[in-house]
């Protein structure tokens, strides 16, 4: 709010967002296509469960990149928004449910997945938040 208003003639897709993203969709693509071919042997259905955890545990983390595509998570504070907060926690407990609930998985195709596998899972989409940091850190190194 302390910034004036965009220029409603800006695109939404401007030259300081096209290489982030197109940085973290192949980070999202190099992190998922590897797990589903690697899961694939265990059957269909467990490569398309991990692919969908792996891919919505990276959206879930980018979350918290897209507050600010210039200031570091650091400067803005993890947890200063309580809704993204919310958004995140609200977003892992639903995707837990269409993973582990039997009714969810049988419309999905789903299988559940060990403890281990989830957590592994989680900490490599985790990459797409330190990904983020690093790009922001520099490229915006005289801001930050």
């Amino acid at each position: 709010l302390t910034k004036p208003p965009r220029n409603e003639k800006e695109k939404i897709l401007n030259k300081d967002i096209i290489p982030f993203l197109i940085l973290m969709v192949g980070l999202m693509v190099l992190g998922t296509l590897p797990l589903f071919y690697y899961y694939l042997p265990q059957g269909l259905d467990k490569a398309r469960t991990v692919s969908f955890v792996v891919i919505s545990m990276f959206q879930i983390w980018n979350v918290f990149n897209m507050r600010s595509i210039k200031k570091p998570i650091f400067k803005l504070g993890i947890l200063s928004n309580k809704w993204v907060n919310l958004s995140f926690i609200v977003s892992i407990i639903l995707m837990l449910l269409v993973i582990y609930i039997p009714f969810f998985q049988g419309i999905f195709n789903f299988v559940s997945l060990t403890f281990w596998e989830f957590l592994f899972m989680l900490i490599l989409s985790s990459s797409i938040l330190v990904a983020g940091e690093i790009y922001k850190k520099i490229k915006y190194k005289e801001i930050n």
